[in-house]
């Protein structure tokens, strides 16, 4: 029951279309149920040989006995004469063919309208329900980009994409199915319930005759559903595109504090998703109402020629001919429908426990509300340890690096590097020490202000499906083309933009699939350029390229690190020689610490790392600075 409020929570932002909806649904009922009533006149008009006089309301002479059965009797007896009355005294005229005349056009009217408030409620429950599915994918969507890494660590890509989907979809589809299931469809059940379906041919031949028509209008109307469907999809693919884009490059996300910015994107998208939703609903409700109303004209044909015969004694049977306009109502529609009322509840409910799961997961960095200084000292990591749930990676960590120096850290897979880079961007929170930025520990600087200090360049390009000036000026739009061109140059990636197709506004596809691995490279150093961060991370940023890539990439990260405070971390020691200290990492902690020929004086694991690969590889440098 909480599950279920809660989604009904999301209605509040539309309460006024939910009122008229419902009001529209109840007007609707109202006029099925006036086509029911015109059942009395039209025995009247059909099968009296005498001359048609208005019906009477009756006085049932019944003892007044407080709560008695034939109290209760007697009041309805009284309602439905009443009724009666007013119904066959509106449509009575002098003649019986007169009366007929009215009776058809009665009954038009009421179908008439019976099917606009049909549409309208439909109308205004596919804004209800559609603009609160986009109020939910931007909520969940805004949850995600800030929840912290360690929420993705345990958490499948494919299953995120999934709940801001598929299961909100599956919420849309319940609320939908619930609303007239509970409200709309049993009222129409208790309209038509004693319908049984009698069919003349004849008749049904007359009928089908004259709502042929009605094939080429829903043929017309089923190519707009296709073309808006086909543009609906279209809107999702975008939507997964960028929602996928930001799961898979959270930390890009992160480090440069954007999570503003990718919710502004998603939000456009699922607007126009919400726009073509919105159009296809339309679209294929109105269907419905065209088949009924072109039903409804077959039923008056019908109707006036099968009840002339009938006037004329030369038609079928009085009461065969009423079964066939019963017929033409039908109760399939309302017991369908409710037989998938609680499915639809239930997995719609099921679907709301997934999404809300996320939605209420906490993240585990939280930002304090300290203002940020320039960074004027350096940073100091103090006893620092980090577990991956039980499992230990990082044990009594330190190290202190001095603003402007260059430190890089090596060591075997598994022993620590990454994570303690991570720890510094604040990623995740050490288990147990601290990290200090001038002294102040870093849980203290609103989190956001502080991860703009910092840029980041990983092994692991991540680039968006934009051209090659949205991913260079990532979240900053002030930038002019001036600088963006300046920044392409310093990363050595200017010559091969301008021999692109159309040059910074190239589209670059998904992830970069478009530029080969050193030039996406060369496109994350110049967005890290133009960011201009006083605090460089560099992650394996050269491992995966060949030596002609490796070449232009690292002298653009020589020109990045000028006039910064940089952590390399390596694979390939043959990129570090030239950094002012090398910390040298082996089960979690620091086991030695100097510079290059220092540390192979030592003779300790960087040397047997060094002499592995420097018997195998050319001597190179870390990037000098510019």
């Amino acid at each position: 029951m909480k599950i279920f409020l809660r989604i009904l929570s999301y209605l509040k932002p539309f309460w006024k279309e939910l009122i008229l909806s419902v009001v529209l649904t109840m007007l609707f009922t109202i006029f099925a149920s006036f086509s029911i009533l015109t059942v009395s006149p039209l025995f009247k008009v059909i099968f009296y040989p005498e001359k048609l006089e208005t019906a009477t309301p009756v006085d049932v002479d019944v003892p007044e006995m407080p709560g008695a059965p034939g109290n209760l009797l007697a009041t309805k007896d009284r309602i439905k004469d009443q009724i009666i009355h007013e119904v066959e005294n509106f449509v009575v005229r002098d003649t019986k063919e007169e009366t007929l005349l009215a009776l058809c056009i009665t009954i038009l009217s009421i179908f008439f309208f019976k099917n606009l408030f049909y549409f309208l409620n439909n109308y205004f429950l596919a804004t209800v329900v559609n603009g609160m599915t986009r109020d939910i994918r931007n909520e969940l969507f805004d949850r995600m980009t800030h929840l912290s890494m360690s929420f993705y660590d345990r958490s499948n890509t494919g299953t995120l994409i999934s709940r801001i989907t598929n299961d909100v979809t599956v919420i849309n589809r319940a609320i939908t199915t619930g609303f007239l299931g509970l409200l709309r469809d049993p009222m129409l059940l208790l309209i038509f319930l004693f319908l049984i379906v009698v069919l003349s041919l004849k008749l049904t031949l007359i009928a089908f005759a004259t709502t042929f028509g009605t094939l080429f209008i829903v043929r017309a109307i089923s190519i707009s559903i296709r073309r808006y469907a086909e543009r609906s999809q279209e809107k999702m693919a975008a939507i997964t595109s960028i929602l996928q884009e930001v799961i898979t490059g959270i930390r890009i996300v992160k480090a440069f504090a954007m999570e503003k910015l990718e919710l502004a994107k998603f939000s456009r998208e699922t607007q126009k998703h919400f726009a073509s939703m919105r159009k296809l609903e339309l679209a294929g409700k109105a269907i419905g109402p065209m088949n009924e109303a072109f039903g409804a004209l077959g039923m008056v044909v019908v109707l006036w020629f099968g009840g002339r015969e009938v006037l004329s004694g030369d038609g079928m049977a009085a009461d065969e001919f009423m079964l066939f306009i019963f017929a033409l109502y039908s109760i399939m529609a309302p017991v369908k429908n409710l037989s998938k009322v609680n499915a639809g509840i239930q997995e719609g409910v099921a679907a709301a426990k997934r999404v809300f799961r996320v939605m209420d997961e906490q993240p585990s960095i939280v930002s304090g509300a300290r203002d940020v200084p320039p960074m004027e000292r350096g940073i100091r990591v103090e006893g620092v340890s980090f577990r991956y749930d039980t499992e230990p990676v990082l044990e009594d960590v330190d190290l202190r690096i001095r603003k402007g120096e260059v430190i890089a850290i090596v060591g075997p897979s598994g022993a620590g590097k990454t994570t303690l880079a991570d720890l510094i961007a604040r990623f995740y929170d050490p288990t147990a020490g601290r990290i200090l930025l001038d002294g102040v520990d870093i849980r203290e600087f609103n989190l956001q202000a502080y991860r703009k200090l910092l840029g980041v360049v990983t092994q692991e390009t991540i680039l968006f499906d934009d051209t090659v000036r949205g991913n260079i000026c990532y979240g900053e739009a002030t930038h002019s083309p001036e600088e963006i061109r300046a920044a392409a140059i310093a990363a050595n990636a200017h010559d091969f933009i301008e021999d692109l197709p159309k040059g910074y506004e190239t589209g670059i596809g998904d992830r970069g699939v478009r530029l080969s691995g050193g030039e996406r490279q060369r496109l994350q150093i110049a967005r890290a350029i133009l960011k201009n961060p006083p605090i460089l991370i560099l992650d394996e940023a050269t491992s995966s390229l060949d030596s002609g890539s490796e070449q232009l990439v690292q002298e653009a990260l020589g020109r990045l690190m000028e006039n910064r405070t940089a952590i390399v971390i390596a694979h390939r020691l043959s990129t570090v020689k030239s950094a002012d200290r090398i910390i040298v990492m082996e089960g979690g902690r620091i086991v030695e610490e100097g510079t290059h020929e220092e540390l192979v004086r030592h003779n300790g694991l960087y040397r047997r790392l060094s002499d592995l690969q420097f018997s195998s590889e050319a001597a190179g440098g870390v990037p000098q600075r510019a």
